[in-house]
């Protein structure tokens, strides 16, 4: 009997990192080959960010216990953790052979595939739990996840269907279903899908006493419509606004406080304020999101009036007097990384050597910081490179629309940029993850909402090398063209 390690084992399970150390050891000490103490020990270790003492320690014990499959198993979570991706598949094989229907195990190996860009192996893994849990919603709703980050949306779709039919009230797989919808195009569907994001057991919305808008109305009456999502969808769904203006809506529009001063000098005519803050009573109110559903916009009608978004005349003259000294140059503006609170945005995000090495070489080319919070990684990727940082003159998305119309072409990850770009309608380029959000998809490399982004998509995930030498490509022969011309 050893109190310390029971002691260990409870601190562990109550998230008290510090004190399983400081337990585990003292049952180490007691019995210095306990196995069971060391694992511990070295679990507790890796919760407080020393991976590799922790790997160190779960070597030792699948060493000495290689007939333990939960050591094993640790041991390949702590190798995947560490990026040793390798050494994870093998002690994935290892475990299995030892705990064949091991669900933590088959969810473990999911995860490892997906990490590694092998879809294949995670829908073996994950097939094999929905055999196993035939009941379960929670099963086949991971399947369908992993479908939708390979873009098989098919299959995502009919997994999707599958947890609903066994629990119609989770709320997630909904929302989850209407997003694989509208990438695969049918935005008829799609549509009252999404509205599921509004659910409260999934989003946070705001108490409103107004009833939903449905589309009638009279000029005595105001339409307050609320931003439901982040900065990029506000500007991608703003493109309703001038229509329903145009119409004599009478509007309050909420936005988020960055896009204020930018939404009221493209749209004069419409009221905004800023996310949070004191608003007119209203009669009826919607979500920004919604507006898609309630104009039926399809899959080959999205409303198209690029440029809908245009910076105040001072903030113009303000960045052309910024920029006149390189009027001679092709300015390129980067930008390689989205908000970090974002849902999936590791998945997105490239290293900014990587994008500078786009431009690489090619001479009259500056390249522009456009990751305005990051202006010390620009200056070290772009050592030896013509570049310019105008990060700290930035202050809200008004400025930063001044500063794109400066450019000749925008290259940004999956960003506000990146939408903000394309509702300038300024060049962009689009660098994209092998399964993107749903309105980069589309017949050709033009987004259906963005007639002036081109989109340059993984070919396989994880991997970044093809669309970068494609834009790299492109950019050299558009150079070559425009100075033959």
């Amino acid at each position: 009997m050893n109190a310390a390690l029971d002691d260990a084992i409870l601190a562990y399970n109550e998230h008290r990192w510090n004190d399983a150390i400081g337990l585990a050891t003292a049952a180490l000490d007691a019995e210095p080959n306990n196995l069971e103490a060391l694992a511990l020990f070295g679990l507790a270790r890796y919760q407080i960010g020393e991976t590799e003492h922790a790997v160190t320690a779960l070597e030792y014990c699948v060493e000495h216990a290689p007939d333990n499959p939960r050591f094993a198993g640790d041991l390949a979570e702590l190798y995947r953790a560490a990026g040793r991706l390798d050494d994870a598949v093998r002690m994935l094989t290892v475990t299995s052979k030892l705990q064949p229907d091991a669900l933590s195990l088959l969810e473990a190996a999911a995860m490892t595939c997906m990490d590694l860009g092998e879809i294949d192996g995670a829908v073996r893994a994950l097939s094999k739990i929905v055999e196993l849990c035939p009941d379960s919603a929670l099963a086949s709703f991971n399947l369908a996840e992993v479908f939708r980050r390979a873009g098989r949306y098919t299959d995502a779709i009919a997994a999707y269907d599958r947890a609903l039919a066994l629990d119609a009230s989770f709320a997630q797989v909904h929302l989850q279903r209407g997003l694989a919808l509208l990438a695969h195009g049918d935005y008829v569907h799609g549509w009252p899908a999404f509205e599921h994001r509004l659910d409260p057991a999934l989003s946070r919305q705001p108490a409103l006493r107004e009833p939903r808008w449905e589309g009638a109305f009279d000029q005595t009456q105001r339409v307050f419509v609320y931003s439901d999502q982040g900065v990029g969808d506000a500007i991608l769904f703003s493109r309703y606004l001038p229509h329903l203006a145009a119409q004599g809506v009478n509007l309050v529009v909420e936005v988020p406080t960055s896009l204020l001063g930018l939404m009221q000098s493209s749209m004069p005519s419409v009221t905004f304020i800023e996310l949070g803050g004191p608003r007119p009573s209203c009669d009826w109110q919607i979500a920004l999101g919604s507006l898609p559903l309630l104009y039926g916009t399809t899959a080959d009608r999205v409303p198209d009036i690029t440029p809908y978004l245009q910076p105040s005349p001072e903030k113009i003259a303000g960045w052309q007097q910024q920029f006149a000294p390189f009027e001679k140059d092709f300015l390129v503006g980067i930008r390689w990384a989205g908000n970090p609170e974002a849902a999936g945005v590791r998945l997105r995000n490239v290293s900014p050597d990587e994008l500078v090495s786009v431009t690489a070489g090619i001479e009259n080319v500056t390249l522009v910081n456009l990751q305005f919070d990051q202006s010390d990684a620009f200056a070290t990727a772009c050592k030896g490179h013509r570049a310019l940082d105008p990060a700290s003159l930035v202050k809200d998305f008004a400025d930063t629309a001044g500063l794109l119309q400066q450019l000749d072409l925008v290259i940004s990850v999956d960003t506000s940029v990146l939408n903000l770009a394309g509702a300038l309608n300024i060049p962009a380029w689009g660098l994209l993850n092998y399964a993107p959000e749903w309105r980069w998809y589309g017949p050709s490399q033009h987004s259906r909402w963005y007639p002036s982004v081109t989109t340059f998509r993984q070919e396989r995930i994880g991997d970044w090398s093809a669309p970068l030498a494609a834009m790299r490509s492109m950019l050299l022969s558009q150079l070559q063209q425009a100075s033959s011309a």
